[in-house]
């Protein structure tokens, strides 16, 4: 989790580091490892508290098992429900209710031998968790495993003992929470199956399946449907979905059904059911669906698309310009890491977003501007906001600044976004560069990189990552790792520096330059173009229109580290010429760019970044660039789009050259 920034006083009153803790605070990790294409924030979306509309308001979140998936532990007797949108009182404030009218005190003797023997179960579980870390994270020959397993396997039959005989008044469905719990933290453990207790707490769950709520119910189907093909198998599975299919009614339901199954066809058999359940849904519930299905990858699309067109849909029913601001920035969040581009639903967040913007914590911010680059949301009025922010509460000042710093400008940068305020140009920012070490040199590398698509890179930095004292260490490390995409990947990163030291320098860079056989050294390679790409289908069109083979050229990769999808050669009357002959000055290069989906922001429709570093740069090569928007290859004919684009391209030089001959 990314922790709030101190402010600049805090350093200039704090204890002197030295030297080495100096260099080991600014670049440790901080968290994950950031993206080299776009600002990666990696971390856990904040829970926060909404008694009237939580559907888990006592559960606590007890890690991630491994699916990735949050895994949660009942800390009271009664069972995890939303009492609110299932119409009833909470079954805690009913048996308060009797017992005020009875005269029994709240803290009964039975109510408090109940919690306590909770409490042992938590405190069981907690050692069986610890214990599993134990052995699966141990150092060659620094644990007795043996021993440990055996203490594993006391501890087991312990809560097995505790689940079937010492807790009768604790109903089926704590017991059986409990049970599922146990079984997700031992089947991390290879030895599992020789603990005997485990097997019993299976056999214990199947013979109880009356019992069972849905979440425990739709946990099962979810072990047993991955196990190998047996009959016990099937006849499990047949007897668990049929209790689901009686079970499954309510919001609640749904919510543990979607949050726990992955498997398409369940899901299928349940759509009815879904799809009218998720009309009586509460935001919080959206909420953390969406978190739950964003730890997993292998969701089903749709159900996501279903949840976010019913919460667009249901946008001012539910109030969301009223919820707490922490629950709108993980939500987008969410949709981020799932990459839902529902552009309905995120324009109606934004909005949310800038209305309530004054009640952001210096995290949220820093999250919310990961995850508008990460769906390429491009918002002006937010980022606006953010980059004040950023420079008031000095948000990239911190224990590892260097790679926050590079996570902000690459989210700025992807979104192309030019920041407006004093912070980019910080010198303290870039005068700990003569301390990185070379395993963050990559760290750096992005840091620059976002200053060139910015245009907002100082010569002084531009020198520093083309020296070869910088760079040959840094591309050393990923060929020892074996790494050849990310090092292709920083090797036009370097080129389109390298470029922009003699294009965007205006003739006051003086510094080192790449060698000329860079590429050839490197063995550089373009990006690579899906098949199915509208690329490719714009490359059919100009087969079709041009005289020859010769007058085109197809994902032309030049020295500045840019791509041209399709170049080309027109004559002021716009028809195509040969390129492999030499002609006068009326005649213009064309640079055709395909501006497919994932080039182009949304809300604010722009090139992203790294496409609109690509079309400054082809502009003072002297080519003339033609965009072709995705959005202009739907119902139109694609040859009629490229005639017109081009006409259009061709009459406004010429308009300009006119222009500027008067």
């Amino acid at each position: 989790m990314l922790q709030s920034c101190q402010a600049v006083s805090h350093y200039c009153t704090s204890k002197q580091p030295t030297e080495a803790d100096t260099v080991k605070a600014q670049w440790e990790p901080d968290g994950a490892t950031s993206s080299t294409e776009e600002a990666g924030f990696s971390h856990t979306p904040e829970m926060p508290s909404d008694p009237d509309n939580a559907i888990q308001e006592q559960a606590v979140m007890v890690g991630e098992n491994e699916d990735g998936m949050g895994e949660a532990l009942l800390a009271s007797e009664v069972e995890v429900s939303n009492h609110e949108t299932a119409g009833v009182k909470s079954p805690t404030k009913k048996k308060w209710a009797a017992n005020k009218k009875s005269g029994v005190p709240k803290s009964s003797a039975t109510g408090t031998n109940i919690k306590s023997t909770l409490k042992n179960h938590e405190t069981l579980l907690k050692g069986i968790r610890s214990k599993v870390k134990t052995i699966l994270y141990q150092a060659e020959g620094s644990v007795d495993t043996e021993a440990e397993i055996n203490d594993l396997q006391e501890k087991c039959d312990k809560l097995f003992s505790w689940l079937t005989e010492e807790n009768k008044k604790i109903e089926m469905k704590e017991r059986s929470t409990v049970a599922m719990e146990f079984l997700k933290v031992m089947r991390k453990l290879e030895q599992s199956s020789e603990i005997p207790s485990v097997v019993k707490v299976k056999d214990w769950l199947v013979e109880n399946l009356d019992g069972l709520s849905v979440a425990v119910l739709a946990d099962l189907y979810q072990m047993y449907i991955n196990s190998p093909v047996s009959e016990e198998r099937s006849s499990i599975l047949t007897q668990t979905l049929e209790r689901l299919r009686s079970g499954v009614r309510s919001p609640e339901d749904t919510f543990h059904l979607l949050v726990r199954s992955r498997d398409a066809d369940l899901i299928e058999m349940f759509l009815p059911v879904i799809k009218a359940n998720l009309g009586k849904m509460q935001f919080r519930e959206f909420s953390l669906l969406m978190q739950s299905m964003a730890s997993v990858q292998d969701r089903n699309k749709v159900i996501i698309n279903m949840i976010c067109s019913s919460l667009a849909d249901r946008f001012e029913e539910l109030e969301v310009r009223k919820k707490p601001v922490a629950q709108v920035v993980s939500l987008v969040e969410s949709l981020a890491r799932l990459h839902i581009y529902n552009g309905d639903l995120l324009e109606k967040l934004a909005q949310v977003l800038v209305q309530n913007k004054r009640f952001m914590s210096a995290a949220q911010v820093l999250e919310l501007l990961s995850s508008l680059s990460h769906l390429r949301l491009r918002d002006p009025m937010l980022l606006a906001f953010i980059d004040s922010e950023i420079d008031q509460k000095h948000m990239v000042l911190g224990r590892a600044f260097p790679k926050k710093l590079a996570d902000v400008l690459l989210s700025f940068a992807n979104l192309n976004y030019v920041p407006e305020y004093s912070w980019i140009s910080e010198p303290m920012f870039w005068s700990y560069f003569e301390t990185t070490p070379v395993q963050h040199k990559h760290v750096w590398l992005d840091m620059i990189w976002s200053l060139v698509i910015l245009n907002k890179a100082l010569p002084d930095q531009i020198q520093s990552v083309l020296s070869p004292s910088f760079y040959e260490p840094l591309l050393k490390t990923f060929e020892e790792k074996d790494a050849g995409v990310q090092q292709n990947l920083a090797c036009r990163k370097l080129l389109q520096i390298n470029a922009s030291a003699n294009l965007d320098m205006e003739g006051t860079y003086e510094g080192e330059l790449l060698p000329e056989d860079f590429i050839t050294r490197y063995n550089v390679k373009p990006p690579s173009i899906p098949k199915v790409s509208l690329v490719h289908a714009l490359s059919k069109v100009v087969k079709l229109q041009a005289v020859s083979e010769d007058c085109f050229k197809e994902n032309v990769f030049l020295d500045s580290g840019h791509l041209i999808h399709v170049e080309l050669l027109l004559n002021q009357q716009g028809f195509y010429v040969p390129l492999d002959k030499e002609h006068s000055d009326d005649v213009f290069r064309v640079a055709v760019i395909v501006m497919d989906f994932p080039f182009m922001t949304l809300g604010d429709v722009q090139p992203v970044g790294a496409f609109a570093l690509t079309i400054r740069h082809l502009e003072k090569l002297g080519y003339l660039v033609v965009e072709i928007p995705y959005t202009e290859l739907g119902g139109e004919s694609k040859v009629n789009v490229l005639s017109n684009a081009l006409r259009r391209a061709v009459q406004s030089r010429i308009a300009d050259q006119l222009s500027e001959a008067v």
